[in-house]
């Protein structure tokens, strides 16, 4: 029978030996749990005499529960005519391979959880893996060591917080919380609601849509599938965000494209903070457009000139402190474009030179022509902590509104 996946849990079916975790992460409604019980169900009836695992921290009711759960899921196989069902396991009868349902910890009324005794262990699926404690996820690891066996564990789960030993251990680092790839013999795929919309009633979405409006964090968190950090000293706040996302005014009289640009040019650069940004006649300020991203400077060059053109700006406004006349340089001279730059220096650090604007933000004085991913992740989660990755969003927001917001008197403010 032919399954027609999307194309992105493909690579979970095609791994080969040298990957030993899979990572399976992202929003609710992203078919992560559906897609990693179809794997699992292939494995079992494809390995011959191994055993698998299927586990969360707690497994209650598994007979009754979790099996029938499981089943339902692997209907679409047709192969349930194959599988014994038992009480806590189901074995296939053509391969003899068994799927074996455990918790990780011995939960009120169940039997005694871990995997001790059970032999040839090739493969293991971790559900709900955010549940998951650092030292039975160690001793779960140890389990796996017979030889002549593809080991794997695959792990779904919902990112929550920053502080877990998941993101520590195999998160930070990735380079950005929505990637989908290999890095050394881990597997990444990431998935979201937005890749399965075609099996959701409106009803759904409209919910999840009301929550974005509502609250912005716990949308990102709970149906984009990205990490939370502990905030309370961050300037900017939900309500601001909602403040900016009124119907802005209509009459614009001068436009800027403000650039925050990485130092470096390669895969592991920080992105490039590109945002438009427009005053109005009422001498408010809107933000219009974002294109933040990890460029070359020839990409992020011509980014800015289609954006100057599109907008008729009146120039493009960017820091000197680390790059210098970088952006000058590179849109006048090494790309030839004939655009207004103009570089402004700041002899403040980055929360000092933002709270004018969060100011802003909170009379409600600064609004968002729609929905801004990065910046507005950023401008909620950042704390100006000395670990924390540079807001570049964030920073070509705030070069461009105080150029605006200090026009008459930016050389003594920012100089």
């Amino acid at each position: 029978m032919k399954i027609n996946l999307k194309k992105k849990f493909e690579a979970l079916f095609k791994t080969n030996e040298d990957i030993r975790y899979v990572f399976l992460y992202g929003g609710r409604a992203g078919a992560k749990s559906f897609t990693s019980s179809l794997w699992l169900a292939l494995r079992l009836i494809s390995a011959k005499n191994q055993n698998l695992v299927y586990c969360r921290q707690y497994m209650t009711n598994v007979e009754t529960s979790i099996i029938p759960e499981f089943l339902s899921k692997i209907s679409i196989l047709g192969i349930n005519g194959r599988l014994k069902i038992m009480k806590d396991k189901i074995k296939d009868i053509v391969t003899g391979s068994q799927l074996f349902f455990k918790g990780l910890e011995k939960a009120e009324g169940t039997a005694e959880a871990g995997l001790k005794g059970i032999p040839r262990l090739s493969t293991i699926l971790i559900d709900e893996m955010q549940e998951v404690k650092e030292a039975d996820f160690d001793r779960l690891c140890g389990t796996l060591r017979d030889k002549g066996l593809s080991l794997k564990i695959v792990c779904a789960l919902n990112p929550t917080s920053t502080t877990s030993f998941i993101y520590k251990r195999f998160f930070a680092d990735l380079p950005n919380e929505e990637f989908s790839g290999i890095i050394d013999n881990k597997l990444y795929i990431y998935t979201s609601y937005e890749d399965c919309l075609e099996y959701l009633s409106q009803q759904y979405l409209d919910e999840i849509n009301s929550l974005k409006e509502k609250n912005y964090l716990k949308w990102l968190n709970q149906y984009k599938g990205h990490w939370t950090s502990n905030l309370q000293n961050t300037l900017f706040k939900q309500e601001h965000l909602e403040l900016a996302h009124r119907e802005p005014p209509k009459e614009i009289i001068k436009t800027i494209i403000a650039i925050d640009p990485a130092v470096t040019a390669n895969k592991s650069s920080d992105a490039t903070g590109i945002v438009v940004v427009s005053k109005t006649a009422e001498k408010d300020f809107i933000i219009e457009e974002e294109k933040t991203g990890v460029y070359t400077p020839q990409e992020w060059g011509l980014i800015v000139k289609r954006l100057y053109e599109k907008y008729e700006a009146n120039a493009v406004i960017y820091e000197t402190n680390q790059g210098g006349d970088l952006v000058k340089e590179n849109i006048q001279r090494s790309l030839g474009y004939t655009l207004n730059c103009v570089g402004v220096h700041s002899s403040k650090g980055k929360i000092l030179r933002a709270e004018p604007i969060a100011t802003l933000y909170a009379e409600g004085r600064v609004y968002h022509r729609q929905h801004f991913p990065i910046l507005e992740k950023e401008m909620l989660t950042y704390t100006g902590d000395p670990k924390e990755k540079s807001p570049n969003s964030l920073d070509a927001a705030v070069h461009g509104l105080t150029y605006f917001n200090t026009e008459n008197t930016f050389k003594s403010s920012w100089g």
